[in-house]
């Protein structure tokens, strides 16, 4: 896990014109750049990201989720270029996410069947990457602060990377999650990717 001070990455993101989740995205594709390297394998053009996105509530329904493709550039232009490039990608195709009803069937056992059998054989997703908005104060579990929260990325089919980060009283917790495939280019992508995060920070 890759803990942050909040602020920080707030001021580094306003600093370059970009959202926080663009610099998650960005610090997580230098990280990308180096397993591949560790891999041995070619680094690609970009690497497809899902990002889910929060769908206004509406007909009484509320925690409905949506997601766009990030398609994170890989080239070797540093963290904050990647931010700043992100950006209005991310910006345009969060909003229409967010303005597009779910299609009506994936409410439907046989429209969550389809989509077990995608996620089972797609070659279209690279990485699974999603983030939350928590708390800004403290909070009690059963009279006990709760000192740290972190979010678990989740794996799912033929993605073999996921990542995860929540915000909670002041700090963002970024957690990187890799199939044992991977084994120690996974370490590698963690690793760079939180040196990516402590640049971008730095020169906040």
């Amino acid at each position: 896990m890759i803990e942050l001070e909040l602020a920080a990455a707030s001021r580094a993101a306003h600093a370059l014109g970009v959202s926080i989740n663009d610099v998650v995205l960005a610090s997580v594709g230098e990280g990308a750049r180096a397993a591949f390297a560790a891999l041995g394998a070619a680094v690609p053009a970009v690497l497809p990201a899902s990002v889910p996105v929060l769908l206004p509530a509406g007909d009484g329904r509320t925690n409905q989720v949506a997601a766009f493709t990030a398609r994170i550039p890989l080239a070797d232009v540093g963290p904050a270029r990647r931010a700043r490039m992100l950006a209005p990608m991310t910006r345009v195709r969060a909003a229409d996410a967010r303005g597009r009803p779910l299609p009506w069937f994936v409410r439907t056992p046989a429209g969550a069947r389809l989509m077990r059998r995608y996620v089972a054989r797609q070659r279209v997703i690279g990485l699974l990457s999603t983030n939350v908005r928590g708390p800004a104060e403290s909070r009690l579990l059963c009279g006990a602060p709760v000192e740290r929260v972190w979010a678990l990325p989740v794996l799912a089919g033929t993605v073999r990377v996921g990542v995860a980060a929540v915000s909670y009283a002041g700090a963002l917790n970024v957690c990187l999650l890799w199939a044992d495939e991977l084994a120690e280019a996974g370490e590698r992508m963690a690793d760079t990717a939180e040196a990516a995060f402590a640049s971008l920070l730095a020169h906040a």
